[in-house]
């Protein structure tokens, strides 16, 4: 049985963006992320796509995986 092509509905997560920021908004940022249920990678990579894709195109994305991970086609949703 072949792997899938990649885990993510985002497809291969390979580039990487690095900043800095000053301890109390690291802070605030782990806060936010543990008050989603997510890691700080996660909910950063989750507000970006956001930003940059909106919220629409992202809750799609999300969508088509859980139908996928479901078992059923997204029109079916």
């Amino acid at each position: 049985m072949a792997r899938p092509r990649s885990s993510s509905a985002l497809g291969k997560l390979t580039a990487e963006i690095k900043a800095r920021v000053d301890d109390d908004t690291k802070d605030e940022l782990d806060r936010l992320a543990f008050d989603a249920g997510m890691g700080l990678s996660e909910f950063l990579r989750e507000l970006v796509m956001i930003r940059v894709y909106g919220r629409d195109h992202v809750a799609r994305l999300h969508r088509a995986r859980l139908s996928m991970v479901a078992g059923i086609s997204p029109e079916e949703d």
